[in-house]
């Protein structure tokens, strides 16, 4: 998404070091598409499951 121009990417000078990504313009412009996309996921594809615990 960086490399497509979607996101920023900010190192923040942290310890540990933080990366922080924030959308720009262009990437706020697909949040129409993105909760589409969520929407049509909610009617057409179930919940997960829990898998089953860890062996003891």
């Amino acid at each position: 998404m960086q490399r497509d121009g979607l996101v920023e990417r900010h190192v923040v000078a942290a310890t540990p070091v933080q990366v922080e990504y924030r959308l720009i313009p262009e990437g706020h412009d697909l949040e129409p598409v993105l909760d589409a996309i969520i929407a049509w996921s909610h009617t057409w594809i179930p919940p997960a499951r829990p898998g089953p615990g860890p062996e003891p």
